[in-house]
This record gives C-alpha cells, structure tokens and sequence, in this order.
C-alpha cells in the first residue's frame, strides 16, 4: 500500500526562500539582487536587471 504524505511533509516553507525584506526600499533591493546576479553570472544569461539612476 502507497503511503500517504501530509502537505507539511512535502512543502518547503516560503521563509526557507532567498527573498527580500518588506521594509527595502527598491533601491536597496535592487542593489540586493544585482549582488546576488553577480555571484550566479553563469546562470543570468536571461537575467536583465536595470539600475537606479
């Protein structure tokens, strides 16, 4: 007999997600994610972000 999970059991809960903090201006958070592009270069080749002038 196949044994059932729980949702619970199966789900990564989203605070385990890289993510940005509510209260981050957008200039912060896009310095956040250009950051975070610039040690995954070899995975952003479809990856535009544009800056804050």
């Amino acid at each position: 007999m196949v044994k059932e999970n729980m949702v619970r059991e199966v789900m990564i809960p989203l605070t385990d997600y890289p993510h940005i903090p509510y209260w981050f201006s957008v200039r912060q958070a896009i310095a956040m994610v250009k950051a975070a592009a610039g040690m995954f270069k070899e995975f952003t080749k479809g990856l535009v972000i544009k800056g804050v002038a």
